[in-house]
């Protein structure tokens, strides 16, 4: 079994060790520097002289790499961190996503093994991410300073610490293209004019429409004006803002932060972070982390505790509590540039939203299976007794074991054998559709309703409501008529009524007074109905109900208790009502019908 999150394990001889980049529990990123510590007794570590460290890659095209280090290696005395003795692998060791087999080795001054293990890790790809940096300027007031500069580059270390991207943090974009954090400062703008936002976005656009690095998000930056620098302060506490720039440039990622050093603390790397983490949807309502009550669309949890989180930027442990920067009123992001982290949920998260840039990354070349035609079929698979084709992706979130791209469907999938074209299984959601879906044919389900953002409060809460639910195919149609002089009123219907509708049921309520009981005189006929017995100008509510009766409708009745198959007998929909375990679901039944 392959490992793919950052933590101690066992090795294939049972020998315990670490493999971390950086923080428990974050997938493993493919170009990206590992700490591997390898667990030994403190005797066995007094004599450790150096480790062998080898990774090899079958089927990733990907060449062996083995060293040997001394100098560097990295020994720890006290637990949990020890007795140990590591060192950092850098990410070219795993330059392309897929499975690793790593060997570790410790050796005396005489080459004697002293403990070894191997195991196999799994690495994920990434994008790279490339930032436009934007000072905000107020001439005659302030403009940017050495410590401004000092500032970013300190900051942009750190982010790329932060970030699930490769190795290397580059102050240019357009030149070395395998560092995973790539960024470039533009142009000062002033801030109190018109003009700002061309300023600043005028500058995205222009490298956007050429060759080479584009700009995944344009960071606005200046220092806050605290006190007691600034008397009066102009800004209070630093400060963030996720929000899309004003048309037309409502289509570019923004990053806007007042930050720098405040009460002691240097607050831009995790004002900056935050905000980039808001443009790709954190924090999002499936994480455990969802949502601080009193700060809607942040993380719930200050801190994140790790007692094996490394960190890479100044190379030692933390050997503290860590702010989670996606919270504010706890204090996460308030911990100061040397120790704020994204949790192991929003890591993950945030990889999968980079791999949706147009950026270069450890993905390149990591295609299992690549086929291409100009006429036909780029890749085809076949079977007579299993799969054609499966795809299967290694880590839970946002991967995906198959990708489809096309002009007309991305994906296609079809089956002339009486059975599912598609099937589609998992604990939570198990697809996810954005825009419009078109069904032609019978759609089956537990349960079923809208949401949508609340009416009253659309910034924190959604309003949810239920189908109405029938044993026929029943259609609903209500309206308001007001009666005549001679307490009458005919209601016209659509022409296509009747060919749709038939077995009518009605029902009459009359609004604002007691009074005579309306009735239905005439029932539909030519697509209109007439109600009489009421008052008149009274009021009444009308509601029809009819059953389909439409050529699909006849050709597909609804059978409304169904026998189970053969197979499905004694197994469940959802077997937890009924105090039966898990494994008595149907889908347990449908995984097992599935060759593989």
């Amino acid at each position: 079994m392959a490992f793919g999150l950052s933590g101690v394990y066992q090795g294939t001889n049972g020998q315990t060790f670490l493999a971390t980049q950086g923080l428990a529990g974050c997938t493993f990123v493919a170009g990206r520097q590992c700490l591997f510590r390898l667990f030994m007794t403190a005797q066995q570590l007094a004599q450790v002289d150096t480790v062998t460290f080898s990774a090899s890659s079958p089927g990733l095209n990907q060449p062996d790499t083995t060293f040997t280090s001394k100098a560097a290696l990295i020994q720890e005395q006290n637990a949990p961190n020890g007795p140990s003795v590591g060192l950092i692998v850098p990410g070219f060791a795993f330059a392309r996503a897929g499975n690793y087999t790593v060997t570790l080795s410790a050796q005396d001054a005489k080459s004697a093994v002293l403990e070894y293990t191997s195991f196999d890790l799994a690495f994920l790809p990434t994008k790279d991410l490339r930032l436009l940096v934007v000072f905000g300027i107020h001439p005659g007031v302030f403009g940017p300073t050495t410590t401004w500069y000092t500032d970013i580059q300190r900051s942009m270390l750190r982010l790329g610490s932060m970030f699930p991207v490769r190795d290397g943090v580059q102050n240019s974009l357009n030149r070395n293209t395998s560092n995973g954090l790539r960024y470039s400062i533009g142009t000062p703008c002033d801030g109190y004019v018109a003009g700002y936002y061309d300023c600043v976005y005028g500058q995205t656009r222009q490298i956007n429409a050429s060759l080479g690095d584009h700009v995944d998000v344009t960071v606005e930056f200046r220092p806050g004006l605290y006190a007691p620098d600034w008397n009066p302060p102009g800004d209070p506490n630093p400060g963030g803002n996720s929000g899309r720039p004003p048309a037309p440039y409502n289509d570019l990622r923004r990053a806007s932060c007042v930050a720098g050093r405040w009460q002691g603390i240097e607050m831009t790397a995790g004002c900056v972070a935050q905000e980039i983490g808001h443009n790709f949807g954190l924090e999002p309502p499936g994480s455990p982390h969802y949502q601080d009550p009193n700060d809607p669309g942040h993380s719930k949890d200050p801190f994140i505790t790790d007692p094996y989180a490394y960190d890479f930027v100044n190379q030692r442990l933390y050997n503290r509590q860590l702010g989670d920067t996606m919270n504010n009123t706890g204090g996460g992001a308030f911990q100061g540039v040397d120790a704020v982290v994204f949790n192991s949920y929003d890591w993950e998260y945030l990889r999968n939203g980079f791999m949706a840039l147009d950026s270069t990354g450890s993905e390149s070349g990591a295609i299992g299976v690549q086929g291409m035609s100009d006429i036909n079929i780029g890749v085809y698979g076949g079977s007579t007794s299993g799969v054609g084709v499966y795809g299967e992706s290694s880590k839970s979130g946002y991967n995906f074991g198959v990708v489809g791209k096309g002009p007309n469907a991305g994906v296609a999938a079809f089956n002339p054998n009486n059975a599912h074209a598609a099937y589609l299984a998992s604990d939570c959601c198990a697809a996810y559709f954005v825009g419009e879906v078109a069904i032609i044919g019978h759609l089956s389900k537990s349960s079923g309703g809208f949401q949508i953002d609340h009416p009253l409060d659309p910034d924190n809460r959604y309003l949810v409501h239920s189908f109405v639910e029938s044993s026929e195919m029943k259609n609903v149609y209500d309206g308001v008529v007001v009666l005549d002089a001679n307490g009458e009123a005919v209601v016209e219907l659509p022409e296509w009524f009747e060919p749709l509708n038939t077995d009518f049921r009605y029902q009459l309520t009359s609004i604002g007074s007691p009074g005579p009981t309306p009735y239905i005189a005439e029932e539909i006929s030519n697509h209109r109905f007439k109600i009489a017995g009421g008052t008149p100008t009274m009021k009444v509510s009308w509601q029809i109900t009819g059953v389909r009766q439409d050529a699909w409708a006849k050709a597909h009745p609804m059978q409304v208790e169904q026998e189970k198959s053969t197979d499905e007998q004694g197994y469940f929909l959802h077997p937890e009502l009924y105090d039966a375990p898990k494994e008595k679901s149907i889908e347990q039944v449908r995984q097992s019908q599935r060759p593989l």
